[in-house]
This record gives structure tokens, C-alpha cells and sequence, in this order.
């Protein structure tokens, strides 16, 4: 499970350095990093992005436009990232546009996902939690 609440700096590159404690649940040092539906990266272990996604790729794709719309969103958006030597992924220029990410960022564990938040959108979205 992702668990806990991290800082780190968005560096040179689009680069993150992953917190130790949630790189070990990444497996094979891939991750799915996917645009959230607020303003946030969601990242997921490639097994458990399938799962989640199963359910969409079964709906039919004939004579359901929502669920094609939903396969869109989900697939258009999301990535395949690997942890290089130093346990960093390269983040997306759209991703981080998207999340509004600049510097500062804030990494929280949410269970079967983890996500990257630009940290003073992080500070204001938390306090409604």
C-alpha cells in the first residue's frame, strides 16, 4: 500500500526523486503516472493500473459513448515512467502543466496509488479534507 506524506523538488529535467517508502511498492521499477481528476499526478503499480482499467475496457464499445469518452481520458493521459539509478522518474511536461508543478512538490500515498501534487496546491486542497 501507498502510505504517508513526502516533499521533494522537482529538478532539472522534469525529474522527482521517488521517497523511499513508495518506490517500494513499485514494481519492476515501472509506474503509470496518469493526470488526476483534480489537479494532481496520480501514480499507479502497472498491475493494479490494469485492474482499475479492466473495468472500463470491458464496458461495450459499441453503443457507449461514455465509456469510450472514459477510455480516452484514462489512456490520452496517462504514461509509462521508469526509476532511473537514482530513483527519479522524468515527469511529463504536460503532467506537470496540468498540476500546475514549477518546484516544490508534495507526494502523499492514497492506498492503491500514490500522488504528486504541486505542494502549495497540496496545502490548500488538504485543508478541506
Amino acid at each position: 500500500m501507498f502510505l504517508g506524506t513526502y516533499n521533494a523538488q522537482l529538478s532539472e529535467g522534469g525529474r522527482v526523486s521517488i521517497p523511499k517508502k513508495i518506490r517500494r511498492e513499485v514494481q519492476n521499477g515501472e509506474v503509470i503516472l496518469f493526470i488526476g481528476f483534480e489537479q494532481c499526478i496520480f501514480g499507479f503499480n502497472k498491475n493494479t493500473w490494469q485492474e482499475l482499467t479492466r473495468t472500463e475496457l470491458e464496458k461495450p464499445f459499441f453503443g457507449d459513448g461514455d465509456g469510450r469518452d472514459m477510455r480516452r481520458k484514462v489512456n490520452m493521459s496517462a504514461c509509462v515512467a521508469t526509476l532511473d539509478a537514482q530513483s527519479r522518474i522524468v515527469m511529463p511536461d504536460t503532467m506537470l502543466e496540468f498540476a500546475s508543478i514549477t518546484d516544490a512538490i508534495t507526494i502523499i500515498g492514497a492506498g492503491d496509488h500514490f500522488e504528486i501534487w504541486g505542494k502549495k496546491i497540496w496545502e490548500e486542497y488538504s485543508k478541506e479534507l
